[in-house]
C-alpha cells in the first residue's frame, strides 16, 4: 500500500512571518548530546513507534505529547548539534520576510519538513541527508494554494490535491491537521481524509484519489467590488456533513449586554458589506 504524506498548502496571506527571527538562511537543526546519540536511532527502530511523531499534533487527536524520555530537564542544556540541513531558501529583505517555523513529522524512518514556501523535504533522521523533495512552486496555475496535497511517502511523487478555497483572498488556508479515518459508506470501508476548514466546511476525501466521498458543488459566490480585483466566481461547497458553524452575520444577530450595546453593534454591522460566506474584502469594509 502506498504511504501517503498529507501536506497543507497555505494561502499567500499566511506565508509572511509575524515576528523577526532567523537572520540567516532557513535550516533544520537536530540537537542531541553525544551520550544520548541513540535517541534518533531508537525513534526510527522497530518497536519504537511511540517515539515517532506521525502527524502535525503528534497523534490523531493533536495532543502534542511524546513518550520519549532521553531528553530531560537535567540534560537539555548539554545538547549539541547532530547535523544541520539547509533548505536553500533565503529570507527576503525587509520586516515582512518569511522565517522558518515548522513541526517536522517523524515516521517510517523519515523526517518530513515543510518550509515557509510549502516545499517538502524527506530527510534521513540520523544523518540529515535529503531523501526526496517536493516543490509546489513548479505548478504555474497556483493550484496548490489553500489545498490538501498528497505525496507518495516513499518517493515524494505527487499523487493528488484538493483545493478548499479558490483564489483565496480571505486567508482561508487549511489550519487544522487533516484526520485519516475509515468511513463506512454503502456497506464498504473507505479510507478517507477528513479536512476541516476555517469556513466551517468539512471535506471528506478518498485517501487514494482525493475525490470527495460526498458530492461537492461549485456554488456561485459574491463578486468583488474593488477595482481591478477579480474574485473566483465559484467556491467548492460540500453536500455533507453540514457546516460546523454559522456562515453569515446579519444585523439581527448583534448581541450586547445592554440594549445600547446591541443597537451600536447592529449599526456597525449594517455599515459593512455582508453577503454571506466568501463575501470579498471591500473598500467600505466586509464582514468575513
Amino acid at each position: 500500500m502506498t504511504r501517503l504524506v498529507i501536506v497543507i498548502a497555505r494561502s499567500a496571506a499566511t506565508k509572511q512571518s509575524h515576528r523577526e527571527r532567523a537572520k540567516s538562511a532557513p535550516w533544520v537543526w537536530i540537537g542531541l548530546r553525544a551520550a544520548v546519540a541513540t535517541l534518533l536511532t531508537l525513534a526510527c527502530a522497530a518497536g519504537a513507534a511511540a517515539q515517532e511523531w506521525p502527524s502535525y499534533g503528534g497523534d490523531p487527536g493533536g495532543q502534542r505529547f511524546s513518550g520519549a524520555m532521553q531528553i530531560t530537564p537535567q540534560n537539555v542544556g548539554r545538547l549539541a548539534p547532530a547535523w544541520i540541513f539547509h533548505t536553500g531558501e533565503h529570507r527576503p529583505a525587509g520586516p515582512k520576510g518569511s522565517s522558518f517555523e515548522d513541526t517536522p513529522i517523524l515516521a517510517d524512518g523519515k523526517l518530513l519538513v515543510c518550509t515557509s514556501t510549502d516545499r517538502v523535504f524527506a530527510l534521513d533522521p540520523l544523518t540529515g541527508r535529503a531523501l526526496w523533495a517536493f516543490d509546489p512552486k513548479l505548478a504555474a496555475d497556483d493550484r496548490f494554494a489553500s489545498s490538501v496535497v498528497a505525496l507518495d511517502g516513499t518517493t515524494g511523487a505527487f499523487l493528488w490535491s484538493f483545493q478548499t478555497t479558490h483564489h483565496d483572498i480571505w486567508d482561508y488556508d487549511v489550519a487544522a491537521q487533516p484526520s485519516l479515518v475509515t468511513l463506512r459508506q454503502n456497506g464498504h470501508d473507505r479510507p478517507a481524509v477528513v479536512v476541516a476548514t476555517k469556513t466551517g466546511f468539512v471535506f471528506m476525501l478518498d485517501r487514494d484519489t482525493g475525490h470527495p466521498l460526498f458530492p461537492v458543488t461549485e456554488r456561485p459566490v459574491p463578486e468583488s467590488d474593488v477595482p481591478g480585483e477579480a474574485a473566483s466566481p465559484t467556491q467548492p461547497v460540500p453536500s455533507a456533513p453540514p457546516p460546523l458553524v454559522p456562515q453569515r452575520l446579519a444585523p439581527n444577530d448583534a448581541w450586547g449586554v445592554a440594549f445600547l450595546d446591541r443597537w451600536l453593534c447592529r449599526r456597525q454591522i449594517e455599515k459593512l458589506r455582508s453577503d454571506g460566506l466568501y463575501t470579498p474584502p471591500s473598500l467600505r469594509g466586509t464582514i468575513i
